[in-house]
């Protein structure tokens, strides 16, 4: 459900008294509620935090999309060493304030994944890609 129709479901219960709506159809919505939220109270004050914010994501972005167009599966490739260390980098920075929202929650997880490969361990070569491609699809 998308927001215009939770504000039209609402309108519609309170001047019509029709509850045509179900709670789990917000939780999606509430967790974008959620990051306006957070978005007003602590990146509009801080405006060089966001822009950090932006950047690094988009690095993390810019990474994991030529990591899964590459054809170089292997663990050489300098990519998977990048990726390694920036989502460690921005899973540290960004922890304790994006990552207790829900909506970032799968990313977060991903990017502790990520950081944690032991990249000697070459048997394990499709779960990395396989991971980091996840992580490219949810950003």
């Amino acid at each position: 459900m998308k927001y215009d129709d939770m504000i039209r479901a609402r309108h519609q219960y309170a001047h019509a008294n029709n509850y045509t709506f179900r709670l789990e159809q917000f939780e999606k919505i509430l967790e974008v509620l959620e990051y306006i939220n957070f978005e007003i109270s602590h990146l509009v004050q801080n405006k060089d935090i966001k822009e950090d914010m932006i950047t690094d994501y988009d690095e993390i972005k810019n990474i994991t999309t030529k990591i899964k167009n590459c054809e170089n599966r292997s663990m050489k490739n300098p990519n998977i060493k990048k990726i390694k260390k920036l989502s460690k980098q921005f899973y540290r920075k960004y922890i304790n304030s994006l990552g207790q929202l829900r909506l970032f929650k799968d990313i977060f997880n991903s990017l502790l994944t990520i950081s944690q490969f032991d990249l000697r361990k070459s048997t394990q070569k499709n779960f990395y890609y396989n991971e980091i491609t996840r992580l490219e699809e949810k950003l």
